[in-house]
C-alpha cells in the first residue's frame, strides 16, 4: 500500500512537473503581455520562452505586426512562489528593444502616448532596465536615429524614480542629454536635463555646438498643471542660408501662460541683431519680431546675400544709417482659419515720425505674403527697388507686397546651395 502511495505521488509529481513546464511559460508571457501593453505595445508576439529558477527569459520579441520593433532578449526575475501567489514581477531587464516607424508620416500622438507619464507610474513591476534602446524614425531628410538607456525603479512609498541617457551620433543629428526624473504616485513629477555639443543638419537648418538645459514639473498631480522650461544656446548656425551666430532660445510653459525669447547676430554682420519675444495668457497673446541694423555696410552685405543679383548701389535711404526693422503680430485682427496680420515699421535716428509702416498678411496654407507700406520718399523708394530688382523713380507713395514666401525661400536655398 505505501508503494502504491508513493508511486501515485511520483507520478503526480511528473504530472505536475510536466503541466508546469506547459502552463507557467504561458501564465508569466501573459504577465509580460500586461507589461508590454502598459508601455504602449498592445499586442507583442514572443518568439521563445524559457523558465529558470530565478525567472524566466523570452527572445524574439515582436511588437507589432510588420516586425519593424522588437525586443532581443527580456530577462524577467522574480520569486516563483510570490509569483504564482501574486504575479509580481521584481524587475524586467531589456537588452535591446527597437522601435521604427518607417511610414510616410510619422504618428506623433502614437510615440507620445507610448512615452506617457502614466504609463510610466502605473508600470506593474519593481523595476525596469533597457540596455539600449532604438528609436528609428523615417524622415524628409532622411533615417533618424536616437538611443538611450534606461532605468526605472519603484521606491517604497510607491514613487518611481527614472534615469535615462538618450544620444544621437548622426550627420542630421547628434546630442547627449542625460536626464532624471522623479513620479509620486499622485501624478506629481519632476524631470530635468541638461545637454552639450549638439548639432542639426536638416534641411535648410544647420546648427552647432548646442547646448541647454531644460525642465518638466507638476507640482500638483490630480490638477494635470505641468510647468516647462528650457534655454537653448548654439554657437554657430545657418537658416535659410542666412549664417547666424550667438543663438539663443527661451521657452517657459505654465497652465496660465507661455512667453519665449530669441537673440541671434549675423556671422560676418556685426551690427545686425535679430530678436523675437512671445508672450500668451488665457485672454491675450503679444508677438513681435525686431531686425536692428546698425551699419549700412552690414544691411548692403546682408541684401547682397538674400538677393545676390541685386546692386545695392541702387538703394541708399535704407542702407546710409542705422534702422529698425520691427513686425507686430495683431491678434485682434485675425480670424478663424484667415492669414496672420502684422505691423510693419522701419525707424531711423533721425526720422521722427518713423521711415515706413504698414501692414502684411501670411496666409498660413499657401505662405502667401500680400500687403502694403508706405512713409518717407526715398525709403519708399528704396523699397520698390528693391522689390523689383532695379532703380525705380518714385510715382507712389505706398508699395504693394505680393509675393509667396515659400517659393522665395526656396530659391535661396537653390542659390547658397549653388
Amino acid at each position: 500500500m505505501m508503494k502504491r502511495a508513493l508511486l501515485i505521488i511520483l507520478i503526480l509529481i511528473v504530472i505536475g512537473a510536466g503541466a508546469s513546464f506547459v502552463v507557467l511559460p504561458s501564465i508569466v508571457e501573459t504577465r509580460v503581455t500586461t507589461t508590454l501593453a502598459a508601455l504602449g505595445f498592445p499586442a507583442p508576439d514572443i518568439g521563445q520562452t524559457s523558465l529558470s529558477l530565478s525567472g524566466a527569459q523570452m527572445q524574439d520579441i515582436r511588437l507589432d505586426k510588420d516586425g519593424f520593433s522588437t525586443i532581443e532578449t527580456l530577462d524577467i526575475n522574480f520569486s516563483w512562489p510570490v509569483y504564482l501567489l501574486s504575479q509580481q514581477i521584481d524587475s524586467l531587464h531589456i537588452s535591446k528593444i527597437v522601435h521604427s516607424d518607417l511610414s510616410d508620416e510619422i504618428n506623433l500622438n502614437v510615440l507620445l502616448d507610448q512615452l506617457s507619464l502614466d504609463r510610466i507610474r502605473d508600470l506593474p513591476v519593481q523595476s525596469l532596465s533597457i540596455d539600449l534602446g532604438q528609436l528609428n524614425l523615417s524622415t524628409d531628410f532622411g533615417d533618424i536615429r536616437t538611443e538611450a538607456k534606461i532605468l526605472i525603479s519603484t521606491l517604497k512609498n510607491g514613487s518611481k524614480t527614472i534615469q535615462a541617457v538618450a544620444w544621437a551620433k548622426q550627420f542630421q543629428l547628434g546630442f547627449q542629454i542625460p536626464i532624471s526624473g522623479l513620479i509620486q504616485e499622485d501624478g506629481s513629477f519632476l524631470f530635468e536635463s541638461t545637454f552639450n555639443d549638439g548639432k542639426l543638419n536638416v534641411g535648410p537648418m544647420r546648427v552647432s555646438r548646442m547646448s541647454g538645459w531644460a525642465s518638466l514639473e507638476d507640482k500638483n498631480g490630480a490638477e494635470r498643471g505641468a510647468a516647462f522650461s528650457t534655454q537653448l544656446d548654439a554657437g554657430s548656425a545657418d537658416i535659410l542660408g542666412v549664417p547666424m551666430q550667438d543663438l539663443s532660445i527661451a521657452l517657459s510653459q505654465s497652465p496660465h501662460n507661455s512667453n519665449g525669447i530669441f537673440r541671434a547676430g549675423l556671422s560676418g554682420m556685426p551690427s545686425i541683431h535679430i530678436s523675437g519675444d512671445w508672450n500668451q495668457d488665457k485672454e491675450n497673446i503679444a508677438s513681435n519680431i525686431t531686425v536692428e541694423f546698425g551699419k549700412g555696410e552690414d544691411t548692403k552685405a546682408l541684401i547682397k546675400h538674400l538677393l545676390p543679383e541685386f546692386d545695392t548701389d541702387n538703394i541708399r535711404k535704407l542702407t546710409d544709417q542705422p534702422l529698425l526693422l520691427t513686425l507686430q503680430y495683431l491678434p485682434e485682427r485675425r480670424f478663424a482659419g484667415g492669414p496672420v496680420p502684422f505691423d510693419i515699421t522701419v525707424t531711423a535716428p533721425d526720422a521722427d515720425n518713423g521711415l515706413l509702416s504698414g501692414n502684411i498678411l501670411i496666409y498660413p496654407d499657401t505662405m502667401d505674403v500680400k500687403g502694403s507700406v508706405f512713409g518717407n520718399d526715398e525709403a519708399v523708394s528704396d523699397v520698390m527697388t528693391l522689390v523689383s530688382g532695379k532703380a525705380q523713380d518714385l510715382e507712389d507713395k505706398t508699395v504693394r507686397i505680393d509675393f509667396n514666401l515659400k517659393s522665395w525661400l526656396q530659391k535661396l536655398m537653390q542659390d547658397n546651395q549653388g
